[in-house]
């Protein structure tokens, strides 16, 4: 989800989480990887191995 420029009710209509759940989860990823933004998030899980390039 991350990743991708979609929202959080975008990606939830694509999966099986709510777009509460989507929205909810998203900030607690980014202290985890030592980040504050999306961008930010994206890059260092890219750098973790954590995201492949689509």
């Amino acid at each position: 989800m991350l990743q991708t420029v979609k929202n959080a009710p975008t990606v939830s209509a694509e999966t099986p989480n709510s777009s509460a759940t989507m929205s909810s989860r998203q900030p607690h990823i980014y202290p985890k990887l030592g980040v504050s933004s999306r961008t930010a998030a994206v890059a260092a899980g890219r750098q973790a191995g954590l995201i492949r390039r689509a």
